[in-house]
C-alpha cells in the first residue's frame, strides 16, 4: 500500500466519521425530515465535499443569530417593564403626598378620605393592627353514645356564623377565619 492510499484511505475515514458527528448533530437539531435525509445523503456519497457544503450552507447561522436577538430583546424589554414598574411605584408614592397635603388643607377632603379608610378597613382592603381575641371552636370529646343527639357535638358552619355575628355586635373591626378576611358579603358555609 503505498502512501497515497494510506492518507485517502485516511480522508475517507475521518471525513465519515466527521459526518457521522455532523449528522447526529442535525438529527438532534430537529429539523425537517426531508431537509435531514437530503444531508445524510450528502455525506455518504460525498464524504468530504459534504462537509465542506454543510458548513457554508447547512448551519443555520440566521436562525441562531434571531433566537439570541429574540431574547435580548425579551431581556431588554423585561428590564425596561421593571423600570417602569419603579416608575410607577414613584408616582404612586409622590401621589399620596400630594394627596395627604392637600387633604391637611382641607377638612372636608380629610373627612372623605376618612372614610374611605374606614371603607377599606371593612371590606378588607386594610391591614389591621393592634389586640386581638383568638377564639377557637372544637368539637366535643364526648362519646356520641351517650347524648340524644350526636350532632351537638360538632361545631357546624351555624355555630361559626352566630360566633362571628357576636364579634361584631361587640365591635370588633376585623375578622378572620382560617387566615381569610371576613367582609360583609363572606359566605359561611
Amino acid at each position: 500500500m503505498s502512501v497515497g492510499d494510506i492518507l485517502f484511505l485516511s480522508y475517507l475515514i475521518l471525513s465519515y466519521i466527521a459526518g457521522a458527528l455532523i449528522s447526529m448533530n442535525i438529527i438532534l437539531e430537529n429539523r425537517d425530515p426531508a431537509k435531514t435525509m437530503t444531508w445524510l445523503l450528502i455525506f455518504i456519497l460525498l464524504p468530504g465535499i459534504g462537509i465542506m457544503i454543510y458548513a457554508v450552507f447547512g448551519r443555520n447561522i440566521r436562525k441562531r443569530k434571531m433566537l439570541k436577538t429574540q431574547k435580548l430583546a425579551t431581556d431588554i424589554k423585561d428590564k425596561n417593564l421593571f423600570e417602569n414598574l419603579k416608575e410607577i411605584e414613584e408616582l404612586d408614592k409622590e401621589l399620596d403626598q400630594k394627596i395627604e397635603q392637600a387633604s391637611k388643607e382641607n377638612t372636608e377632603l380629610e373627612d372623605a378620605r376618612n372614610q374611605i379608610k374606614e371603607g377599606n378597613k371593612m371590606i378588607g382592603l386594610t391591614e389591621v393592627t393592634g389586640p386581638g381575641v383568638i377564639v377557637t371552636l372544637t368539637d366535643s370529646k364526648l362519646d356520641a353514645s351517650t347524648v340524644l343527639d350526636p350532632n351537638l357535638l360538632v361545631v357546624h358552619d351555624l355555630d361559626v356564623f352566630y360566633v362571628i355575628n357576636e364579634l361584631k355586635n361587640a365591635g370588633a373591626e376585623a375578622i378572620s377565619v382560617n387566615e381569610q378576611r371576613i367582609i360583609p358579603t363572606s359566605a359561611i358555609e
